[in-house]
C-alpha cells in the first residue's frame, strides 16, 4: 500500500474511535421543552410490571429510553411507550388540544375528557384500540408537573377495553410527576 493510503486509513480509524468514545459516554439524553438537557428517565418505574399485568401481558422485557421516551416491549403481545410532548407554545392547554385534534384527524372516536382517568380531570383525551382489540391506543393528559404526557399502547394481540384502560391508567399514575 502507498503511504497516502496508510495515512488515510489511520485518519479514518482515529475518527471512528473518537466517535465511538463520544457515543458511549454521552448516551441518549432527553430534552425539556426549553431545549435544555434533562436527567435520564427512570423508565422502569414509568412502565411498571403492574401495567403489563393489567393488560394481560406476560414476559415484558426491560424498559428502555429511546429519544427521551420510555418503551417496554413484550414478545408477541405489543409495546407501551410514555413520554412528555414538546410544547411549541407556552400554553399547556393548547398543546393538549393540538394532540387531541391530531387524534381526531384520523377519524377515530376520541374520548375527551377521559372518564376512566380520574387523576387528569378534564385535561385528557384518548383513542382506544380497534374493534379487534388490536392496533394502537393513545392517551394524552396534563400531569401534576403541568406537562402534556403521551401514553401509547401497541397491541399485537387482542386486549379487552377494561384491561387497556387499567394498563394505561397505571402508566399515567406512574407519570404523574414526569417532566420533559
Amino acid at each position: 500500500m502507498s503511504p497516502r493510503l496508510w495515512l488515510a486509513l489511520g485518519v479514518c480509524v482515529l475518527v471512528l474511535s473518537a466517535c465511538e468514545d463520544g457515543e458511549a459516554d454521552a448516551g441518549p439524553v432527553s430534552t425539556s421543552s426549553t431545549g435544555t438537557p434533562a436527567d435520564r428517565l427512570d423508565c422502569a418505574s414509568l412502565l411498571p410490571d403492574s401495567a403489563f399485568a393489567a393488560l394481560g401481558w406476560d414476559g415484558a422485557g426491560e424498559a428502555e429510553e429511546h429519544a427521551g421516551r420510555c418503551e417496554r416491549r413484550t414478545e408477541g403481545s405489543g409495546a407501551v411507550t410514555v413520554g412528555t410532548r414538546a410544547q411549541t407554545s407556552g400554553d399547556v392547554g393548547a398543546t393538549l388540544q393540538s394532540e387531541c385534534d391530531d387524534l381526531r384527524s384520523s377519524g377515530d372516536y376520541v374520548d375527551q375528557p377521559v372518564a376512566w382517568l380520574e387523576s387528569a380531570g378534564d385535561d385528557s383525551c384518548a383513542v382506544g384500540l380497534g374493534d379487534s382489540g388490536t392496533g394502537v391506543a393513545e392517551l394524552y393528559f396534563v400531569n401534576a408537573a403541568d406537562e402534556v404526557v403521551q401514553v401509547r399502547v401497541e397491541a399485537l394481540r387482542p386486549v379487552a377495553v377494561e384491561q387497556l384502560q387499567a394498563g394505561m391508567a397505571d402508566v399515567a399514575a406512574s407519570a404523574s410527576d414526569l417532566t420533559g
